[in-house]
């Protein structure tokens, strides 16, 4: 039994459309403009887009300074291990300690 579902109205597809976008997203769109009603779906497809687009750029920045700080701290970590590495140098006491 396969039933046929009548196509959206323009209003129906405007809503599914709006919520199908992240809610911060769209509270924030609600925050500026009030309501989807007044707005055609190209404007909030706009919107949307530039959202979208500003969440890739923040993203894409996030990554960048992860990998700038995980460079420092292996930069670090590793000055440590080479520090660890060097022989021990007796200070001038030890060898007057020592001579006695």
């Amino acid at each position: 039994m396969s039933e046929t579902l009548d196509p959206l109205d323009k209003a129906e597809f405007k809503g599914v459309f709006f919520n199908a976008h992240p809610k911060p997203w769209k509270d924030a769109f609600l925050e500026i403009n009030g309501t989807i009603d007044s707005h055609s779906v190209a404007s909030i497809t706009s919107y949307m887009q530039r959202k979208a687009r500003q969440a890739h750029n923040k993203e894409l920045k996030n990554q960048l300074h992860q990998k700038i700080e995980s460079k420092k701290k292996k930069r670090t970590a590793g000055a440590h291990h080479r520090d660890n590495l060097k022989p021990f140098k007796k200070s001038r006491t030890d060898h007057a300690s020592h001579e006695h």
